[in-house]
Protein backbone atom coordinates (compact mmCIF):
# COMPACT_ATOMS: atom_id res chain seq x y z
CA UNK A 1 0.00 0.00 0.00
CA UNK A 2 1.35 3.36 -0.78
CA UNK A 3 0.73 4.53 2.97
CA UNK A 4 2.74 1.81 4.12
CA UNK A 5 5.48 2.12 2.04
CA UNK A 6 5.40 6.28 2.57
CA UNK A 7 5.90 5.07 5.99
CA UNK A 8 8.32 3.22 6.14
CA UNK A 9 10.02 5.52 4.17
CA UNK A 10 9.86 7.76 6.13
CA UNK A 11 10.60 5.62 9.04
CA UNK A 12 13.91 5.09 7.23
CA UNK A 13 14.83 8.55 6.64
CA UNK A 14 14.42 9.40 10.33
CA UNK A 15 16.86 6.74 11.16
CA UNK A 16 19.29 7.79 8.49
CA UNK A 17 18.86 11.34 9.92
CA UNK A 18 19.24 10.47 13.82
CA UNK A 19 22.67 8.70 12.78
CA UNK A 20 23.92 11.58 11.42
CA UNK A 21 22.89 14.33 14.17
CA UNK A 22 25.73 15.52 16.47
CA UNK A 23 25.69 14.94 19.92
CA UNK A 24 26.41 17.84 22.43
CA UNK A 25 27.84 17.54 26.03
CA UNK A 26 28.46 19.37 28.78
CA UNK A 27 31.39 18.46 31.10
CA UNK A 28 32.71 19.57 34.54
CA UNK A 29 36.09 21.09 34.13
CA UNK A 30 37.78 18.08 35.79
CA UNK A 31 35.97 15.20 33.60
CA UNK A 32 36.33 17.02 30.42
CA UNK A 33 40.81 17.19 31.27
CA UNK A 34 40.47 13.49 32.81
CA UNK A 35 37.68 11.22 31.31
CA UNK A 36 36.12 12.86 28.56
CA UNK A 37 39.11 12.73 25.99
CA UNK A 38 39.16 8.44 26.13
CA UNK A 39 35.36 8.07 26.53
CA UNK A 40 35.48 10.03 23.04
CA UNK A 41 38.28 8.57 21.70
CA UNK A 42 36.88 5.11 22.17
CA UNK A 43 33.35 6.60 20.97
CA UNK A 44 34.46 7.87 17.91
CA UNK A 45 35.87 4.63 16.82
CA UNK A 46 32.64 3.27 16.44
CA UNK A 47 30.61 6.15 15.04
CA UNK A 48 33.79 8.20 13.36
CA UNK A 49 30.64 10.17 11.59
CA UNK A 50 29.04 11.68 14.36
CA UNK A 51 30.19 15.52 15.66
CA UNK A 52 30.25 15.48 19.06
CA UNK A 53 30.47 19.19 20.64
CA UNK A 54 31.42 19.84 24.17
CA UNK A 55 31.22 22.82 26.33
CA UNK A 56 33.32 22.57 29.92
CA UNK A 57 31.46 24.46 32.36
CA UNK A 58 30.92 24.02 36.14
CA UNK A 59 28.61 21.75 37.27
CA UNK A 60 25.63 23.46 38.20
CA UNK A 61 26.26 25.59 34.78
CA UNK A 62 25.82 22.25 33.15
CA UNK A 63 22.45 21.15 34.54
CA UNK A 64 21.16 24.37 33.72
CA UNK A 65 22.20 24.23 30.31
CA UNK A 66 21.04 20.26 30.25
CA UNK A 67 17.56 21.54 31.77
CA UNK A 68 17.17 23.95 29.18
CA UNK A 69 17.42 21.25 26.37
CA UNK A 70 20.93 22.70 24.97
CA UNK A 71 22.27 19.22 25.16
CA UNK A 72 22.02 15.56 25.17
CA UNK A 73 23.71 14.58 28.57
CA UNK A 74 25.85 16.36 30.90
CA UNK A 75 29.04 14.60 32.70
CA UNK A 76 29.21 16.42 36.39
CA UNK A 77 30.80 16.27 39.60
CA UNK A 78 29.76 15.54 42.87
CA UNK A 79 25.91 15.69 44.55
CA UNK A 80 23.22 14.36 41.80
CA UNK A 81 21.06 16.88 40.73
CA UNK A 82 16.91 16.98 41.60
CA UNK A 83 14.73 17.52 39.07
CA UNK A 84 13.47 14.84 36.04
CA UNK A 85 16.50 13.88 35.00
CA UNK A 86 18.24 10.22 35.27
CA UNK A 87 21.08 10.08 36.88
CA UNK A 88 23.87 7.12 36.31
CA UNK A 89 27.25 7.30 38.30
CA UNK A 90 30.22 6.33 36.65
CA UNK A 91 33.16 6.96 38.53
CA UNK A 92 34.38 8.68 41.93
CA UNK A 93 37.41 10.00 42.53
CA UNK A 94 39.00 11.37 46.45
CA UNK A 95 40.19 14.74 47.46
CA UNK A 96 43.67 14.88 49.08
CA UNK A 97 43.66 18.10 51.20
CA UNK A 98 47.79 19.55 50.90
CA UNK A 99 50.20 21.56 51.49
CA UNK A 100 53.70 22.59 50.81
CA UNK A 101 56.16 20.07 52.91
CA UNK A 102 57.42 23.06 55.19
CA UNK A 103 54.02 24.68 55.84
CA UNK A 104 52.96 22.30 59.12
CA UNK A 105 55.09 20.78 61.41
CA UNK A 106 52.48 18.09 61.84
CA UNK A 107 50.75 16.27 59.62
CA UNK A 108 47.29 15.62 61.48
CA UNK A 109 44.55 18.19 62.42
CA UNK A 110 41.37 18.49 63.83
CA UNK A 111 38.15 20.37 62.12
CA UNK A 112 38.78 23.18 64.36
CA UNK A 113 42.40 23.87 63.48
CA UNK A 114 41.38 22.88 59.64
CA UNK A 115 38.98 25.47 59.67
CA UNK A 116 41.21 28.22 60.92
CA UNK A 117 44.32 27.31 59.04
CA UNK A 118 45.09 29.68 56.07
CA UNK A 119 42.56 27.58 53.54
CA UNK A 120 43.15 28.02 48.92
CA UNK A 121 39.97 26.62 48.22
CA UNK A 122 37.70 26.44 44.97
CA UNK A 123 34.83 29.03 44.34
CA UNK A 124 31.61 28.21 45.91
CA UNK A 125 29.11 26.35 44.07
CA UNK A 126 32.17 24.15 42.38
CA UNK A 127 31.62 20.01 43.00
CA UNK A 128 35.12 20.36 45.49
CA UNK A 129 33.88 23.36 47.80
CA UNK A 130 30.36 22.10 47.74
CA UNK A 131 31.42 18.48 49.28
CA UNK A 132 33.25 20.38 51.62
CA UNK A 133 31.23 23.12 52.63
CA UNK A 134 28.77 19.86 53.16
CA UNK A 135 30.62 18.40 55.80
CA UNK A 136 31.73 21.02 57.37
CA UNK A 137 28.31 22.44 58.17
CA UNK A 138 26.63 19.12 59.13
CA UNK A 139 30.02 19.53 62.14
CA UNK A 140 28.73 22.57 62.86
CA UNK A 141 32.43 24.34 61.23
CA UNK A 142 32.82 26.93 57.63
CA UNK A 143 35.61 27.66 55.99
CA UNK A 144 36.53 30.94 55.30
CA UNK A 145 39.83 30.47 52.62
CA UNK A 146 42.29 33.24 52.41
CA UNK A 147 42.44 32.13 48.77
CA UNK A 148 39.36 31.51 46.06
CA UNK A 149 39.60 30.34 42.92
CA UNK A 150 38.30 28.86 39.81
CA UNK A 151 41.47 28.15 38.78
CA UNK A 152 43.29 24.34 40.32
CA UNK A 153 46.53 25.08 38.89
CA UNK A 154 46.63 28.55 40.62
CA UNK A 155 45.66 27.03 44.19
CA UNK A 156 48.18 24.12 43.65
CA UNK A 157 51.19 27.06 42.71
CA UNK A 158 49.90 29.07 46.08
CA UNK A 159 50.34 25.74 48.14
CA UNK A 160 53.69 24.65 46.91
CA UNK A 161 54.60 28.52 47.84
CA UNK A 162 53.79 28.08 51.33
CA UNK A 163 50.62 30.23 51.47
CA UNK A 164 48.13 27.47 52.90
CA UNK A 165 46.61 24.26 52.52
CA UNK A 166 44.14 23.43 49.52
CA UNK A 167 41.80 20.38 48.65
CA UNK A 168 42.30 18.94 44.81
CA UNK A 169 41.05 15.75 43.41
CA UNK A 170 44.22 13.35 43.71
CA UNK A 171 44.58 13.28 39.80
CA UNK A 172 45.63 17.26 39.99
CA UNK A 173 47.73 16.67 43.12
CA UNK A 174 49.53 13.20 42.09
CA UNK A 175 52.48 14.42 40.83
CA UNK A 176 53.49 17.55 43.07
CA UNK A 177 52.68 14.72 45.87
CA UNK A 178 55.14 11.94 44.44
CA UNK A 179 57.62 14.89 43.90
CA UNK A 180 57.49 16.46 47.11
CA UNK A 181 56.42 19.49 46.40
CA UNK A 182 53.77 18.87 48.18
CA UNK A 183 52.41 16.54 51.30
CA UNK A 184 49.38 14.82 52.04
CA UNK A 185 47.54 16.57 55.63
CA UNK A 186 45.01 13.97 57.85
CA UNK A 187 42.00 15.92 58.98
CA UNK A 188 40.09 14.47 61.83
CA UNK A 189 36.45 13.78 60.32
CA UNK A 190 37.17 14.96 57.04
CA UNK A 191 37.10 12.02 54.62
CA UNK A 192 36.34 13.25 51.00
CA UNK A 193 35.22 11.72 47.52
CA UNK A 194 33.45 13.40 44.56
CA UNK A 195 31.25 10.97 43.07
CA UNK A 196 31.07 11.50 39.13
CA UNK A 197 27.76 11.47 37.45
CA UNK A 198 26.16 11.17 33.74
CA UNK A 199 22.93 13.26 33.48
CA UNK A 200 20.12 13.27 31.34
CA UNK A 201 16.42 14.46 30.91
CA UNK A 202 13.89 11.97 31.78
CA UNK A 203 12.25 13.13 28.64
CA UNK A 204 15.41 12.71 26.18
CA UNK A 205 14.51 10.98 22.92
CA UNK A 206 17.64 8.74 23.06
CA UNK A 207 19.41 7.84 19.08
CA UNK A 208 21.43 5.36 18.34
CA UNK A 209 24.42 7.47 18.71
CA UNK A 210 23.64 8.88 22.61
CA UNK A 211 22.45 5.06 23.61
CA UNK A 212 26.06 4.30 22.36
CA UNK A 213 27.80 7.07 24.02
CA UNK A 214 25.73 6.15 27.24
CA UNK A 215 26.80 2.74 27.07
CA UNK A 216 30.66 4.08 26.70
CA UNK A 217 30.10 6.02 29.62
CA UNK A 218 28.95 3.44 31.52
CA UNK A 219 31.27 0.74 31.17
CA UNK A 220 33.70 3.53 32.78
CA UNK A 221 32.52 1.89 36.01
CA UNK A 222 33.94 -1.82 35.50
CA UNK A 223 36.85 -1.17 34.61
Amino acid sequence: MPILSSCETLESHIHCLEKQAPLHIVSSITIAAFWLPQLLQAFHKDWPEITVNVDVVSAANAIEILRNSKADIALIEGAAPQGPFICTPFDSYPLHIVCAPDYRNNNELTLQQFCSEKLLLREKGSAIRDTLDSILYLAGYTAQPVWTSVNSLALIEAAKAGLGITILPDVLVREPLSQGTLVSLSVQDLLLTNELTSVRHRDKYLTAPLKALLLHIESIRSR
